[in-house]
């Protein structure tokens, strides 16, 4: 009997054929704070839950976006405000798995200007030139929001696009004024000694707020509701184990970034949110409205993935 007893209890948590797996296609943007992904991929996590996560790797939230509204993908990854945009568009995504969280009080993504920019303060900024990854992305609003909270008129700030690792050039050749850069871009920024921080700009959207995020579309979700709760538990515990063993997994960050090991070890670390909660998107909602870059706020809620959502 005991025997019996024994077998059934291997057979209940045997890892499941690789026929009997259900297949979720992920678009992967390769940055550090999707670490908890390619962490559970190395430790076999998926399969034990019955999932065969197959990875695309895209440049962009944006390309992830692409895929996964045009069925290339099931699950992406993109910031927050793009996933916000295209809810409001009538495009059905929603966030199963929080990705990075800012937390003010160790700001991981900045706004910069020379260390001798006579740049002080947001009214500074006004008919100055400032980079940014997108002209209406998250990096972009985070300035609106500061400068507005601070006496000066977003409007009157010159934004230009750039890819976050020629921000350093642009600022020393004086074709910008300040630009707003994320880790581990910004550990290579303050390492040089050439630039001072002006402003945690994302402060000025929350102090807490989730940046990014993984979604579907929310009719997938409904034909695969199983499946995607299954991948949002992985993800949750693979983050808990990620967030608290940084210093272990930096060599799988090097391994799928390449970034340099001495950049990885100055840099703040970027943890993920641990808890998909509608109180941490509301800001990036709210934000969105009132500084244009959606017509009206609406409910987080409606765009949040968990075992109670209805479609």
């Amino acid at each position: 009997m005991r025997f019996f007893l024994a077998l059934i209890a291997c057979l209940a948590f045997a890892e499941p054929d690789r026929a009997e797996r259900t297949t979720i296609n992920v678009a992967f943007v390769p940055v550090a704070d999707a670490v908890p992904l390619r962490y559970a991929l190395q430790q076999g996590w998926f399969e034990k839950a019955g999932l065969d996560v197959k990875l695309t790797t895209v440049g962009s939230g944006s390309l992830a976006t692409i895929a996964v509204v045009g069925g290339a993908a099931d699950i992406g990854t993109a910031n927050m405000l793009s996933i916000v945009v295209a809810r409001q568009k009538g495009i059905p995504l929603m966030v199963v798995v929080p990705q990075a969280q800012y937390d003010a009080s160790n700001p991981t993504t900045q706004l910069l200007v020379s260390t001798d920019s006579p740049i002080r303060s947001a009214k500074d900024l006004e008919e100055r030139t400032v980079a940014v990854g997108g002209l209406h992305d998250l990096l972009a609003l985070g300035v609106k929001a500061w400068m507005s909270q601070n006496g000066a008129d977003p409007a009157k700030v010159h934004f230009v696009e750039a890819v976050q690792s020629t921000m350093l050039g642009a600022l020393d050749a004086k074709r910008v004024d300040a630009f707003v850069v994320s880790e581990p871009v910004l550990a290579a920024a303050e390492a040089s000694g050439r630039t001072r921080m002006l402003a945690g700009a994302y402060g000025s959207i929350a102090k807490r707020f989730v940046v990014d995020g993984w979604f579907a579309m929310a009719p997938w979700l409904a034909a695969h509701r199983d499946a995607a709760l299954r991948f949002a538990d992985v993800m949750h515990r693979a983050t808990l184990y990620t967030n608290a063993h940084y210093d272990e997994i930096l060599p799988l960050i090097g391994s799928y970034t390449s970034i340099a090991p001495d950049v990885l070890r100055k840099m703040r670390q970027i943890k993920d949110a641990q808890v998909l909660g509608a109180d941490q998107i509301q800001p990036v909602i709210d934000a969105a409205a009132k500084y244009g870059e959606i017509p009206a706020a609406f409910p987080a809620s409606e765009m949040v993935f968990t075992a109670r959502t209805r479609f």
